[in-house]
């Protein structure tokens, strides 16, 4: 859902990155929040004070992110945010007292070759698209997604799904505004066709999309969430083929084959020593059990 509905921010004319950002925060923001009412619930402070840092982290992710998707080619903004992982990893290690082994490195450093790969064929393939400037954001919007999943997680122990998506998206509506009136960026829509777009990205890739992984976050560990997102630069990269034309080397199929499965064996095979938690770190906790009482205790996040 995520990496086909990419394809679309080619697709609004008349909006650069951050002024698509901009309609999708309001809009987003406001079906999340009387979604949220129907169900019973109102947006409170309790709601926005956990979701600050999960909304602010995804302002700046997406801004950066749609920026790049309309600066350099598809393909590359999606294989450099595969890279969350790896990010994701390193972080999770570091929080929960976890030892990374060298098998760790050694995947993640094939998953880098595969991205050189990757980009350096879309800049031959795609000379009158590809920006390396463009590179760079999509590098930035990765940390800054890397971030938000880790912040979510945190979010999820306290807020339900549909709590945090109308809290993140309300507080990244309030950060990105004042961004994008002082840039003067273009915020006006002059076409049905581009209303469509906004729409779309903002209710199904941002909105369903957005609060079936916050679902997941309360029900999976990080490391598996964050695997699942390897399926995003796949289906952009197929879908801006097929829909924008994006020529795409042998070259780049090779490279993006290397990445997913060196970022897999990052996740799934890395040997991974879990050290004592320590009281304040803060954003160390178990996964909930939900409702189901036969979950496995490592999926529960306990120790088996």
């Amino acid at each position: 859902m995520w990496g086909s509905f990419s394809v679309l921010t080619r697709k609004a004319g008349g909006l650069d990155g951050l002024g698509l950002a901009f309609h999708r925060m309001w809009m987003g923001a406001l079906a999340a929040v009387l979604a949220l009412r129907i169900s019973g619930t109102r947006l409170n402070w309790r709601i926005l004070v956990a979701s600050a840092p999960g909304g602010a982290l995804f302002a700046l992710d997406v801004a950066l992110f749609f920026t790049a998707l309309k600066t350099t080619t598809i393909a590359n903004a999606n294989i450099i945010s595969a890279l969350q992982p790896v990010l994701v990893a390193l972080v999770v290690g570091r929080l929960f007292g976890e030892r990374l082994d060298r098998t760790f490195f050694l995947w993640s450093g094939l998953a880098l070759v595969g991205v050189v790969a990757v980009l350096t064929g879309s800049a031959a393939s795609n000379g009158d698209t590809h920006s390396v400037g463009g590179d760079v954001l999509a590098l930035a919007a990765t940390a800054s997604w890397a971030a938000f999943f880790v912040a979510s997680k945190r979010a999820r122990r306290t807020l339900s799904s549909l709590e945090y998506l109308a809290g993140l998206l309300t507080v990244a509506w309030l950060v990105i505004t004042p961004v994008a009136l002082a840039s003067g960026t273009p915020l006006a829509i002059d076409s049905a066709g581009t209303w469509v777009i906004v729409a779309l990205i903002a209710l199904v890739s941002g909105g369903l999309g957005h609060w079936l992984m916050n679902w997941a976050h309360a029900h999976i560990p990080l490391a598996t969430a964050s695997l699942l997102t390897l399926v995003i630069p796949v289906a952009a990269v197929a879908t801006s083929a097929v829909i924008l034309d994006e020529a795409i080397t042998l070259q780049q199929v090779v490279g993006i084959g290397v990445v997913l499965a060196a970022l897999a064996m990052v996740i799934l095979r890395s040997p991974v020593t879990a050290g004592e938690a320590t009281a304040d770190a803060g954003w160390v906790e178990p996964l909930d059990r939900g409702d189901d009482p036969e979950l496995p205790p490592a999926l529960a996040g306990e120790r088996p």
